[in-house]
């Protein structure tokens, strides 16, 4: 794709020429590349099988259903906190104290996490179930990069349940989850007992006359006036 679009780039025929005869010698690579890999996994009964069912799911091809098959075989068999953690989209906090850090995904095998980036890419351009998943998190104003995040990561999870249960894609999988519970409201503050309130008056008071005996006069002077409370 991006050979392809830099054609229109070079303005000397001799460079074209060979600007092109470059890119069907990689297109051919590219074909038999796919030849190979799809013959790989059709040799074998078992990789056949859980490859007619990874790509069930709208957007999962050949290269990310083989990528799975060979660099993922943890796939199934971990649940999704674990799974995303190992293919590196689990965030990580950068808290010290109370200073609460910027939260990044790092780490984790990168060939799953490049694979599975180019199908949320693909979905931001076409219309697949992530389209809608994507839609929903730009609308509440997430950046467009954590969108495609968490846009992996879903993909990641629906695949991870697909191999443990050994069923095929369903379209409720990428619905909306039900509308979240009202956030509890604050308690108001319960009234202090009577016990209370009294001990509390009378602990003023008490401060009180030690103030006025404080700052009172000697004997046969005027104490000092203060206003009613």
């Amino acid at each position: 794709m991006a050979r392809a679009s830099q054609l229109r780039l070079y303005g000397d025929p001799a460079l074209r020429r060979r600007a092109e005869v470059a890119l069907a010698r990689l297109k051919a690579e590219r074909s038999e590349l796919e030849q190979l890999m799809q013959a790989a996994i059709t040799g074998d009964g078992a990789l056949a099988a859980e490859f007619a069912r990874l790509t069930t799911v709208p957007g999962v091809g050949l290269v990310l259903a083989a990528t799975l098959l060979a660099e993922l075989p943890e796939l199934g068999t971990l649940d999704r906190r674990r799974i995303a953690s190992l293919v590196g989209l689990a965030p990580f906090p950068r808290d010290s104290g109370l200073r609460r850090g910027h939260r990044a995904i790092r780490g984790g095998r990168a060939e799953v996490r490049q694979a599975l980036f180019m199908a949320a890419l693909i979905a931001t351009r076409h219309t697949t179930p992530l389209t809608r998943f994507i839609a929903r998190l730009r609308a509440r104003r997430k950046p467009a990069k954590v969108a495609l995040t968490a846009a992996m990561r879903k993909l990641l999870t629906i695949l991870n349940a697909m191999a443990r249960t050994q069923r095929p894609f369903e379209p409720g999988q990428l619905q909306p989850a039900p509308g979240r519970r009202a956030a509890p409201q604050p308690k108001a503050a319960a009234r202090p007992p009577v016990q209370a309130v009294a001990g509390a008056a009378g602990g003023a008071a008490h401060l009180d006359r030690r103030l006025r005996g404080r700052h009172s006069k000697p004997s046969g002077t005027t104490p000092l006036a203060y206003p009613a409370a």
